[in-house]
């Protein structure tokens, strides 16, 4: 028997009714069981309801007498009760290991037997079962499917939580919704999805990736590129699928090996990328480094050159080193300033002298004194 038969056939079993245990007038499972006059068992609420309308059993065609009244059966309401449990929990157990419409139908059921018993099922939650009973349409499936997904996670059931992620994702309508459900996957298993998961969250997550056949697997790792974990992670899933069918058969089909080719172009491009990413960050890097060096020994000639500047003017200058045009004779006595003028007035005295006296040649000496000292002469 084939895997799809075998679940076919387990949920007809699942979804069947043992005939002892059910109402002949509701055609539901007992969850007050009483028995008539006429011997026969029915659920209180219906078979009141019909009393009052007929004094003739549904089954047997009897006349009931009015005065025959309606005595519970505590047996048959105790086989109810343990049928409608442990049927819930294998549809639970089923609903998020079946993909698909399979899985919405065993929450359905789950939800159908133990909606208005007094037990709760580890995974199923009293949001999702309200919900699932006021949304009976298949619209609604995927938000059904979600509560349960939720419920299981906080139940403690992480692996069955990111099971029924998984496959939400592999029915998602467009990209988008596909990276949203592979986040809410990985995040059962690694809540913090800011750092790099650890080994056992690749390791699921690959096993999930070999499991399904909806997907190839460069379609999942389109999806992780699409959620944002970055290249070193689809680096790392490529890695772990790989490495990974390698480990456990070395023979491998046409189609396994087309798979395992596409994943390692996959590899491939996304490490070139990387690669590239970096090499752009690196000269990026460098280019700024060198501006800021260039700016840096700009500003260090200009300070150099200030300073050099700051020491000359705070040097004093020699008499032979002042420009030209500065005023001669700044700060000197008053006959220094006019010293040209005494020297010529000088030699027109002495000129007027007939005879070279001592005087004159004292004259002299004091007016080529003056000229001599005179840069402006």
């Amino acid at each position: 028997m084939s895997l799809a038969s075998a679940m076919t056939s387990a949920a007809e079993v699942l979804e069947q009714n043992p005939p002892d245990l059910v109402c002949p007038i509701t055609h539901e499972i007992f969850t007050e069981p009483v028995i008539n006059g006429a011997g026969q068992v029915y659920e209180r609420a219906a078979i009141e309801m019909h009393m009052r309308r007929s004094n003739i059993d549904p089954v047997t065609r009897m006349h009931l007498h009015p005065s025959s009244g309606l005595t519970p059966v505590w047996i048959v309401k105790s086989r109810a009760l343990e049928f409608r449990e442990k049927t819930a929990r294998q549809c639970v157990q089923q609903a998020y290991h079946s993909p698909g419409q399979d899985a919405v139908r065993y929450l359905r059921r789950a939800v159908e037997l133990c909606g208005d018993a007094k037990f709760s099922i580890q995974g199923l939650s009293r949001s999702c079962v309200q919900y699932v009973q006021t949304h009976p349409s298949s619209v609604h499936d995927t938000v059904c499917m979600r509560l349960f997904a939720a419920g299981l996670l906080a139940a403690g059931l992480k692996d069955e939580a990111a099971s029924v992620y998984y496959s939400l994702l592999q029915e998602g309508a467009d990209r988008a919704q596909q990276a949203e459900l592979l986040r809410q996957c990985l995040a059962c298993w690694s809540p913090d999805l800011h750092g790099q998961p650890d080994d056992s969250t690749f390791e699921k997550l690959s096993r999930s990736v070999e499991r399904q056949n909806s997907f190839s697997w460069g379609r999942i790792i389109d999806i992780v590129q699409d959620a944002g974990f970055g290249d070193t992670f689809a680096l790392r899933l490529c890695e772990e699928l790989i490495l990974r069918d390698v480990a456990e058969d070395s023979s491998s089909s046409k189609a396994e090996w087309a798979m395992q080719k596409e994943v390692i172009l996959k590899y491939v491009q996304i490490s070139r990328h990387s690669l590239a990413s970096k090499q752009q960050t690196t000269d990026a890097a460098l280019t700024s480094l060198t501006q800021h060096l260039v700016q840096q020994r700009q500003t260090q000639q200009s300070l150099l050159q200030q300073l050099q500047e700051h020491q000359q003017a705070s040097l004093p200058q020699p008499e032979d080193k002042q420009p030209k045009h500065s005023v001669a004779g700044k700060g000197k006595p008053s006959w220094y300033k006019r010293r040209k003028s005494v020297a010529a007035l000088g030699w027109a005295a002495a000129s007027l002298l007939q005879h070279d006296s001592l005087a004159l040649r004292t004259f002299k000496v004091a007016s080529l004194l003056c000229m001599i000292h005179d840069p402006h002469r």
